[in-house]
């Protein structure tokens, strides 16, 4: 492992900036992480945040923390140290820093992958034969999909989370021989809360980790070794407020719950505000997601294309759809599918081209509002 990016074998504190942001920004993030009396911990920011959108939002998480949850997804995965991961993931991320603590405790390898995102370099590593795990984002792992190239036989595992993850793409993956975990995680218990290596005859629940206790009571109250110390927001002119997460961090996403063989299963179903009324009815936003995005997929679409809600005076909701002004699609047969596929109250959906969907430094894409 590069000892510059071993965070967990020493206890000062790691301030992990975004690459994204200014020298100022950084100090001020600096000095709102100084001012509390913490040690061994890992101080880092939510995906996407900027002084831009008003207010940084960041974390205090301890050490002890993020190997509790390393912990748990090396059991899963049977990870020792002849295993090598591709660090995929920024380390300015809980995604990424948790690849170096689960090599650490295993004493796994790590190659770090710190190249522009580029699918065909990426599996260019992949298919060198030494790498056994790694991480992305459903968009990324499209763009494997689309090289149509069989996953590689040293390949143990894919952990795949962060954003909707279609079925279609599921099966795609599944056909060329990748390894699925699917992952359900948050900065605030230090990555995963629940995973489930996939089939094709998998459901939707994930497996919650053994160190996690969760209320089945709306909303969700959670108690874990694995859970960060504080969430911080920080304003452009240096205002802080701290929220002490132990012991008062609660999952907004709506669950079901499975009991299975003494185990405990999850179904994310989504936050509240994935049920949108549109005319006067509720729809399952991550539903009608799914059938769109699926389309996107048959149709060499999913990476250039999104779909959204907008609030609309007269519906309350609407559904949009942004395409790439760059690609070349047949109009008709998107209107024509939407239209035999979506129940007809959500319709009509507005069509809308732009210059690039914009996506943060995971990958993930940020709609516009």
């Amino acid at each position: 492992m590069d000892e510059n990016l071993n965070f967990f074998n020493h206890s000062e504190n790691v301030f992990l900036f975004p690459k994204y942001i200014d020298e100022s920004e950084k100090v001020l993030l600096k000095a709102a992480w100084s001012s509390l009396d913490l040690t061994n911990h890992i101080f880092l920011c939510s995906s996407g945040t900027s002084s831009k959108q008003g207010t940084f939002k960041s974390y205090a998480i301890s050490k002890k923390a993020i190997l509790a949850n390393a912990k748990c997804v090396n059991a899963l995965i049977s990870a020792s140290d002849s295993d090598t991961w591709l660090g995929s993931l920024p380390t300015f991320h809980i995604g990424g820093i948790s690849i170096y603590a689960r090599a650490y405790l295993s004493g796994s390898s790590i190659l770090h992958y710190d190249q522009k995102w580029d699918p065909q370099k990426f599996f260019d590593i992949l298919a060198e034969g030494s790498i056994n795990f790694f991480s992305l984002v459903p968009t990324q792992l499209y763009d494997l999909i689309t090289l149509k190239r069989k996953c590689p036989i040293s390949i143990k595992a894919v952990f795949i989370g962060g954003d909707h993850f279609p079925s279609k793409l599921k099966e795609q993956a599944l056909n060329l021989g990748y390894p699925l975990i699917v992952t359900y995680g948050m900065t605030e218990v230090s990555s995963q809360f629940a995973s489930a290596y996939q089939t094709e005859d998998s459901d939707e629940f994930l497996e919650v980790f053994p160190i996690h206790n969760i209320e089945r009571e709306y909303p969700h109250h959670i108690e874990s070794p694995a859970l960060a110390t504080y969430e911080i927001l920080t304003n452009k002119n240096g205002d802080t407020h701290f929220k002490d997460l132990k012991g008062n961090f609660y999952i907004q996403d709506h669950l079901d719950f499975s009991d299975r063989e003494g185990k405990l299963f999850i179904r994310p179903l989504g936050r509240a505000d994935s049920q949108i009324k549109i005319k006067g009815r509720l729809y399952n936003f991550l539903e009608l997601q799914n059938t769109v995005h699926n389309y996107f997929i048959e149709n060499d679409l999913f990476d250039k294309a999104v779909l959204q809600y907008v609030n609309h005076d007269r519906d309350g909701k609407r559904l949009r759809i942004f395409i790439e002004e760059s690609v070349a699609f047949d109009l008709s047969k998107l209107k024509s599918f939407l239209s035999s596929s979506l129940p007809s109250p959500v319709l009509p959906v507005s069509i809308t081209t732009i210059k690039l969907i914009p996506r943060n430094s995971l990958n993930k894409v940020q709609l516009p509002d």
